[in-house]
């Protein structure tokens, strides 16, 4: 081949192999580096017995419908820490329950990629209630909530409950049968410990931790003794030395931290209210249901009041506190779990 060939082909194929070589590249970095990742939460509907769950993929940005399940809420979704497969409650909504025809509900597992989703907690499921799912650090247990739904609202007790991802080794993570309501469940990022909230059959509620290792507790870590005091929202911190929650005071709130052996708590900052200029007639607004993605470093919120709930995003917990908006007011969004990549 002369040398006159040789550069016509070159001018050719340099041009093609760069192109190629962009293109992967491209593709490896927006794979590896998604900043954003996605966010997964609950959408009421024109129809208040359908509850969906949605896929917010960018701030602002139109909302992708994941799971509509027939006649059910869809609530609560959590993401493995893969990514890869969402766990979420699905509420039977009867809009007349009965002592016959209780309210119900299940969890299930969806793999992200096929949407196609299959009750992992399925026996005598309209006895009861098993909701607000979350997932350890290495994606196999889920803890979650359970609540009798035979004996009545007012009645019934709820106690934490785990199962294996696929479905296997359901049971009660406490053997006492102590009335109390415990909920809210969150686990240490080495997956050992667990933090909820219980109210100890009384209507004041307080940050509990247990060891999942080896069996000690529940220690109570709070100690707050009037209903004026509503604690909300538990989850360690990425040292799982320290446990943040949220505090209403008589219609103030605050983020507040506890070592997770115990001590006084700590005000890390006041909340403030929410900014909804064009909802102002709902009163004042709070940011509610904080939590953090699997590298706690970004944290997702909830906030509004009545019929205007909105997903917001922050990258730190330092004051002030003043998140980003994802979604708008024109429908309500709740249960939001961001996970990052």
């Amino acid at each position: 081949m002369n040398s006159l060939n040789l550069l016509k082909r070159s001018k050719i194929l340099f041009p093609l192999f760069a192109l190629c070589t962009f293109f992967i590249l491209f593709v490896s970095c927006d794979k590896v580096q998604n900043p954003f990742g996605f966010i997964v939460c609950s959408q009421l509907t024109s129809d208040l017995l359908q509850i969906n769950i949605v896929s917010i993929k960018k701030p602002m940005g139109k909302p992708t419908t994941l799971v509509a399940v027939p006649g059910h809420s869809a609530i609560s979704p959590v993401v493995t820490p893969n990514g890869k497969t969402m766990v979420f409650s699905a509420n039977f909504e009867n809009p007349t329950p009965t002592a016959n025809d209780p309210p119900g509900g299940s969890l299930y597992r969806m793999k992200l990629a096929t949407r196609k989703y299959t009750r992992i907690t399925d026996d005598n499921w309209m006895s009861f209630q098993e909701e607000f799912p979350t997932i350890s650090p290495d994606g196999t247990t889920v803890a979650y909530v359970r609540t009798d739904a035979e004996i009545g609202p007012l009645e019934a007790l709820s106690r934490l409950w785990m199962v294996q991802l696929d479905g296997s080794d359901k049971h009660s993570v406490f053997a006492d049968e102590n009335p109390r309501n415990d909920y809210a469940p969150a686990f240490s990022p080495d997956g050992t410990k667990l933090t909820y909230l219980s109210d100890n059959n009384t209507n004041i509620v307080n940050v509990m931790v247990c060891d999942l290792e080896t069996g000690d507790g529940p220690v109570q870590l709070t100690h707050y003794s009037s209903v004026d005091d509503t604690v909300f929202s538990p989850f360690f911190d990425d040292s799982g030395q320290w446990i943040y929650f949220q505090l209403s005071r008589k219609s103030a709130y605050s983020l507040n931290r506890i070592s997770a052996t115990g001590g006084e708590p700590e005000k890390v900052f006041d909340i403030p209210k929410v900014d909804m200029p064009n909802h102002s007639v709902y009163g004042a607004a709070g940011y509610f249901d904080l939590k953090p993605a699997k590298d706690f470093q970004h944290f997702v919120c909830t906030g509004g009041v009545n019929d205007a709930y909105q997903v917001f995003t922050t990258d730190n917990l330092t004051a002030p506190f003043s998140p980003e908006a994802m979604t708008s007011v024109s429908s309500d969004y709740l249960y939001p779990f961001w996970y990052r990549p």
